[in-house]
């Protein structure tokens, strides 16, 4: 009898282990902010160093600086240091053309244009 109570009570303790898992993963899904993806991203609204989103974008921190002082990124201070929401380097990013796609007379007028 002691071989068929072991039996019982580790199949009890897989199934209660199992419902036990579910229930926490419904509930935890409850909780999860809105703004948070399902695969734990950051929320879209964040916010990003200088770096952090030089490294994101792949540009340097001088053109971040130089898109902030364009306008066409916000511009965004946490005490002193600059900071850049995400959502807001996404949509850029998504609206700025391939530097490739750039003729070299359009890519000196916009130097120009900035420098002027």
């Amino acid at each position: 009898m002691s071989v068929l109570d072991d039996a019982m009570r580790a199949t009890v303790r897989e199934e209660l282990r199992d419902v036990l898992r579910q229930e926490l993963r419904a509930a935890l899904t409850e909780l999860r902010p809105a703004s948070v993806s399902a695969s734990g991203d950051a929320p879209s609204d964040s916010y990003l160093s200088l770096a952090e989103a030089a490294a994101l974008a792949r540009v340097s921190k001088n053109t971040l600086r130089a898109w902030i002082k364009d306008g066409k990124l916000p511009r965004r201070m946490a005490g002193r240091e600059l900071r850049v929401r995400r959502d807001e380097l996404h949509r850029l990013l998504a609206a700025e053309p391939e530097p490739s796609k750039l003729t070299a007379d359009a890519a000196v007028a916009r130097i120009l244009a900035r420098r002027g």
